[in-house]
């Protein structure tokens, strides 16, 4: 990852957002890990538990979802 172009907060999360121009790096505080990541083509891997899921952000683009809402995306494992 090159060029961080955005950094990010959640209020009242330890989780700290960072943008890159190859995608999307979520770092816990107080983890070594991150907690999820995203890569150019908008595929989104993260961890649940033991399970290692992703998802692809394309398929939200497609659903028209009300500003504000949680947008529901199809898991794999």
């Amino acid at each position: 990852l090159e060029h961080a172009w955005c950094v990010a907060v959640r209020p009242h999360a330890n989780n700290v957002t960072v943008g890159f121009d190859e995608g999307v790096v979520v770092v816990k505080l107080g983890c070594d890990e991150p907690a999820l990541s995203m890569d150019p083509a908008s595929k989104l891997v993260y961890t649940r538990n033991t399970d290692v899921l992703s998802t692809n952000l394309q398929a939200a683009v497609d659903v028209e979802t009300p500003e504000g809402q949680r947008v529901h995306l199809p898991v794999r494992e």
